[in-house]
């Protein structure tokens, strides 16, 4: 691990990724984040009454829960097909903000290395976690193509909520149900425990870790998604966006977006300026490839390295309540196109290698002749990977995988330092002053004095929120357990791990995280 540094400031910056490019011309330039949403797309956008309108992305919609189809209905099918404008970017982007008065919610969502228990240096292929796992799964919810009983479990839900996905190197992703914090824990809690039980039978076990230590990325899924994200990446000349997919683990936070418009602009700020804190605090990717990387959060570190025009965070981090949702629609207008849906006789997705953004294509210069529809906005949503998206909830995606059972730590933490009133007051005057420490969080961890004195402070305000909101003690207990070994000793997770691969090396090193 790098030395402690003597300022909050130090750390090496991360060249950007190169433009992306097609298979047989030089990749343009990347375009420049617009300064408006005029500029973004060649037109002034109006909200006057009467203009097409598109349909909701649907203000119910809960953290962790799924937003509707847009080709739901007749009705919304059509406009689907219509091209849209400027003013349907807007008020998509809007619709991404909604107010959600009432209880919190929190929506857990958990990634996992699959590993061999025997053969550790060995990939898992999806198909073999699914036989392992089908068991745990009506037959109903395992239907393939033909209609017929199918081992896949992708998309089955678990008793206790939780729906099981694949990413493409074969990590296992348990997305726990919308629910409040102590029920949220539990339910994914009791869910893994069956999980894990059902791994282990077959030789399997998960491992929480940002990054894999050992193991070389591949990719499994053949899904025309997944292909034409891979296709994306590579045109990027670089491997980043390969190891994110095949390679890297994380604990994702979903959360209500806010009571109103000022709560849901407060919630934003402070989801943002928690950042370096919680990246350095919960750092648990230093390995990768058998050899320690020099970062607490190599995972951090890889992300930051990838296309800025779809990983850069959302606006600037103290947005007003006024333009936050203008700047997420300058955002996905910024945003270069990495996939598009094609007609014709091979339907289906196909990378965009050309470097064009979504403003371009609704400017008349998008890789393709057709103008795009809503289907093609929503999309490309779902492409963009700011480090706080907006989906009708606040997505928390800047965290690690931690090993063990530490993913309820940074769960419980996150969700009572913006759910509290009391903590989340506290946390912001804290936070205030690694503003600037967010490239030394990926690096020194816990190292930086002004992180270690933050993220302390906000243990502190978590763990008397916790009680407040009804958190029970397992969940406590972990908490306290953490702080203790962690922050209150200016360490975090990676510096564990570090030392033990210096014991046992990468293998060890999983093994020792087999759950």
């Amino acid at each position: 691990m790098p030395a402690r540094p003597t300022s909050s400031s130090a750390a090496s910056p991360s060249a950007p990724a190169a433009a992306a490019s097609s298979a047989t011309s030089p990749a343009p330039s990347v375009s420049p984040a617009p300064a408006s949403l005029s500029s973004a797309a060649g037109l002034r956008p109006t909200l006057a009454p009467g203009a097409p309108f598109v349909s909701s992305l649907g203000a119910a919609t809960r953290p962790g829960g799924t937003p509707p189809s847009p080709t739901a209905g007749p009705a919304a099918r059509g406009r689907s097909l219509a091209a849209v404008t400027v003013d349907d970017v807007l008020r998509y982007a809007a619709d991404c903000l909604p107010a959600s008065p009432g209880t919190r919610a929190v929506g857990v969502e958990t990634e996992w290395l699959v590993v061999d228990r025997v053969a550790s240096d060995t990939p898992v292929p999806p198909e073999r976690t699914s036989a392992a796992l089908a068991p745990l799964v009506p037959a109903g919810q395992r239907v393939g193509p033909d209609g017929r009983a199918a081992p896949n479990v992708a998309g089955a839900v678990l008793p206790g909520g939780s729906r099981l996905t694949f990413e493409p190197g074969g990590q296992l992703e348990l997305s726990g149900a919308p629910l409040p914090l102590p029920d949220a824990v539990r339910a994914v809690r009791d869910d893994l425990t069956v999980v894990r039980a059902a791994l282990a039978d077959a030789g399997l076990a998960l491992v929480g870790l940002g990054l894999d230590p050992l193991r070389p990325p591949a990719h499994w899924l053949t899904d025309d998604r997944y292909v034409s994200m891979a296709g994306y990446w590579a045109a990027t000349g670089h491997e980043c966006g390969r190891i994110m997919m095949c390679s890297s683990a994380s604990v994702q936070i979903n959360l209500d977006a806010g009571a109103d418009r000022a709560d849901i602009a407060r919630r934003w700020r402070l989801a943002h300026r928690l950042q370096p804190v919680l990246v350095a605090m919960f750092a648990a990717s230093p390995v990768r490839l058998g050899k320690a990387t020099g970062f607490g959060s190599a995972r951090t570190r890889m992300w930051e390295s990838l296309d800025p025009t779809r990983t850069r965070q959302v606006g600037p981090a103290q947005v007003s309540a006024a333009d936050l949702a203008d700047r997420w629609a300058e955002y996905l207008l910024a945003a270069r196109l990495m996939m598009l849906r094609v007609d014709g006789e091979n339907p289906g997705l196909v990378a965009v290698r050309d470097g064009t953004t979504f403003g371009d294509w609704l400017r008349g210069a998008g890789p393709t002749s057709r103008p795009p529809g809503y289907d093609d906005l929503v999309l490309h949503a779902t492409t963009v990977f700011p480090p706080v998206r907006p989906r009708g909830w606040l997505e928390i995606r800047y965290l690690d995988a931690q090993p063990g059972d530490g993913w309820l730590v940074p769960v419980a933490v996150t969700s009572a330092l913006l759910d509290d009133p009391i903590a989340a007051a506290g946390a912001a005057a804290a936070c205030c002053d690694a503003d600037e420490s967010w490239r030394a969080a990926s690096v020194f961890g816990l190292r930086d004095d002004t992180l270690r004195r933050a993220a302390l402070t906000c243990v502190d305000l978590a763990l008397d929120a916790l009680t407040r909101l009804g958190a029970d003690d397992v969940t406590r207990s972990a908490v306290a357990r953490f702080r203790a070994a962690f922050p209150a000793r200016g360490r975090t997770p990676a510096d564990l791990l570090t030392e033990r691969f210096e014991e046992v090396g990468p293998a060890g090193l999983l093994r020792d995280q087999f759950r």
